[in-house]
């Protein structure tokens, strides 16, 4: 298998993706875990973290498999990879020209703004652990995993466009229920897409599960 890049959500850090790369580490492959979130703090998000991505990732074609709100960003990054594949995991899929918050109810927006603070050069929101009730860090494992390393995203990032890019090839894996329409679309796209029935948070909780899957959907696309 190609070197994997495992890029953690904007609104996680890579701790969260750190059982997942163990995992797949010790099934003999290489992974590289690059941490993007000073990237965020750019004057333009999007760009910061695709140069934070190559800065830390092997100049080569890599697979290139991104959690959650990652997702949009892969062909991005992709760019600075020629010859790369991608792998949404969870994921929201590109919407080029369109921002996070064109994406979501504005309900959403709304109050994850209003519960924004400065920090004395930008407002930030609030850890993305504490925007349920109750929290998804339901485990001391899932806390270990998470917390340490968990950011605080500016505001701006909500409603910077996204960059348009080619999209290369892709799969997709869903891991929860609110990424059915996700892996819907991504089949009608003609990606091949595996489902398992776990949870958002499987990188972390289930990573042996989440790296059989990656390795089969690798095999897929070649």
């Amino acid at each position: 298998m190609r070197t994997v890049a495992l890029v953690h959500s904007p609104f996680l850090g890579p701790g969260s993706l750190l059982p997942l790369a163990d995992e797949l580490t010790a099934r003999g492959h290489h992974v590289v875990v690059p941490d993007l979130r000073a990237g965020l703090r750019a004057a333009r998000c999007h760009d910061g973290v695709a140069d934070r991505f190559a800065e830390q990732t092997p100049d080569a074609p890599l697979l290139i498999a991104g959690h959650s709100g990652a997702g949009p960003l892969l062909p991005h990054l992709a760019a600075r990879r020629p010859g790369s594949r991608l792998l949404y995991v969870d994921a929201g899929l590109p919407t080029p020209g369109r921002s996070w918050r064109d994406t979501v109810p504005t309900g959403i927006h709304d109050t994850l703004a209003d519960r924004a603070t400065d920090d004395g050069t930008e407002l930030l929101l609030q850890p993305w652990h504490t925007w349920f009730d109750p929290s998804p860090l339901d485990s001391d494992a899932l806390r270990w995993a998470v917390l340490p390393d968990e950011p605080r995203v500016p505001v701006r990032f909500l409603h910077e466009p996204r960059p348009h890019a080619d999209e290369p090839p892709g799969a997709y894996l869903r891991l929860s229920a609110p990424y059915d329409a996700a892996a819907e679309e991504a089949a009608t796209r003609g990606m091949p897409v595996r489902r398992l029935d776990a949870d958002h948070l499987a990188p972390t909780r289930s990573p042996a599960r989440v790296a059989s899957a990656v390795e089969t959907l690798a095999r897929e696309l070649g």
